[in-house]
């Protein structure tokens, strides 16, 4: 990787770890801190730039992180429901390569999820699941990096330094695979975390019917039509490929289908208006149950 990429992607990332931390610090009962709707946007803004950065050059991935999605969900009102993530012990079941990185994918997400949550002995089984998959794929090095992991466990309690963690440990993640040209894998990953962060948001909004969440949930859909781009750019090259892009398109075709994309026309610029019907929200949760089911147990 030249050192021009390099340094783009440390100073994107170095944005995202900004804005995640700004919204991981405002607390509901702090007024005086939160962000306003303004700053929300323009965290969604930084996603949808994100996504477009992909789209326009397939050589040179940059995608949010987990903890950006899972931070602007928070923000909106994603709430923690027990019973929800993917258990630690699934990760016996992930016994190759591609099923490894979807694995690293889902606990990213969990972790996120987890410690935004306050979920402290759940963060770190997720974590430890993360890593040894991580092990697995001989990228343990992420982890070794300013020993990240060991810092993890010495602040499980503490949830500033927590996001700073994840967030140092993604941007080790993504410049580890860029300089390996590892960009596939860096997609897999991704993909599934993706998937676990929709169907985590998802759940929320079929339980709390939450209006704020819902469009967020819409918002997605641009980071998922890039994310189908960039599969397909590897589908003939790498074992799994295939059958995640039939997947992830099979969620595109029922974000098709919703109201502010067909009553504004998928190229055009998306509306403000990006809220789901809990009917829409219904259909998307029971297609993202069904995926992530196959992905957590390893038969994708």
């Amino acid at each position: 990787m030249t050192n021009n990429k390099k340094n783009s992607l440390m100073k994107i990332r170095s944005l995202f770890v900004l804005f995640s931390v700004l919204l991981f610090a405002c607390h509901p009962e702090n007024k005086e801190t939160q962000l306003s709707e303004d700053e929300l946007n323009m965290e969604a803004a930084l996603v949808e730039k994100t996504a477009q950065e992909l789209d326009g050059d397939h050589s040179f991935y940059i995608l949010p992180s987990p903890l950006q999605i899972a931070s602007i969900f928070k923000k909106s009102g994603l709430a923690y429901l027990p019973g929800l993530i993917n258990p630690s012990s699934n990760s016996k079941k992930y016994t190759v390569s591609f099923s490894k990185s979807i694995g690293i994918g889902l606990y990213s997400a969990d972790v996120a999820y987890c410690v935004i949550n306050n979920q402290t002995q759940e963060s770190m089984n997720s974590m430890k699941a993360l890593k040894q998959l991580a092990d697995e794929m001989g990228i343990s090095s992420v982890f070794e990096s300013d020993a990240l992991m060991t810092r993890f466990e010495r602040n499980i309690a503490k949830e500033d330094s927590l996001v700073e963690i994840l967030s140092d440990i993604q941007m080790e993640l993504d410049v580890f695979l860029e300089e390996n040209e590892q960009k596939h894998i860096a997609i897999t990953i991704f993909s599934g975390a993706w998937i676990e962060s929709m169907y985590l948001a998802s759940k929320t909004v079929q339980s709390k019917k939450n209006g704020v969440l819902s469009k967020r949930l819409g918002e997605q859909y641009i980071i998922l039509s890039n994310i189908v781009k960039a599969l397909k750019k590897h589908k003939e090259e790498i074992a799994g490929f295939p059958a995640l892009l039939k997947d992830l398109e099979s969620i595109k075709q029922i974000f098709d289908q919703f109201s502010f994309i067909t009553n504004k026309g998928a190229d055009e610029e998306m509306s403000e208006n990006t809220g789901v019907s809990d009917e829409e929200i219904k259909t998307l949760t029971t297609k993202l149950e069904e995926i992530r089911t196959k992905l957590i147990n390893g038969t994708i």
